[in-house]
């Protein structure tokens, strides 16, 4: 139960929904000054008709997951929970999602935000 999960520790759960279709880094969550991103589930869904490579990035330049190569209309997903997030970013960097070409995707999930220390 996610909502029992989220009051036992205290922490709120964002969502995210992004299009996005650039070749290269997107941002996909933006930083937040001295805090770690802490992912508990995503999903991205190449929408194009070409294969696409996904890299999982926390800011320009630390990869947390692949890449992956994702074929036309494939979906990539990871699950977790609050106490054991699929990913987190370094403190203060934005959630990056970059592209190996300008294909359109969609990128969605939850997250919260947690102090640095």
């Amino acid at each position: 139960d996610y909502g029992l999960a989220v009051r036992q520790v205290g922490k709120t759960l964002k969502s995210f929904n992004a299009a996005i279709a650039l070749s290269g880094d997107n941002t996909v969550i933006a930083a937040v000054v001295g805090k770690r991103l802490k992912v508990v589930h995503f999903n991205i869904q190449n929408q194009s008709a070409v294969a696409t490579n996904v890299t999982v990035k926390s800011g320009a330049a630390s990869t947390l997951k692949g890449p992956v190569a994702l074929d036309p209309h494939e979906s990539w997903g990871e699950h977790g929970s609050v106490t054991a997030p699929v990913q987190q970013t370094v403190a203060g960097d934005a959630l990056i999602v970059n592209l190996g070409g300008a294909n359109a995707h969609q990128v969605w999930g939850e997250y919260y935000d947690d102090d640095a220390a």
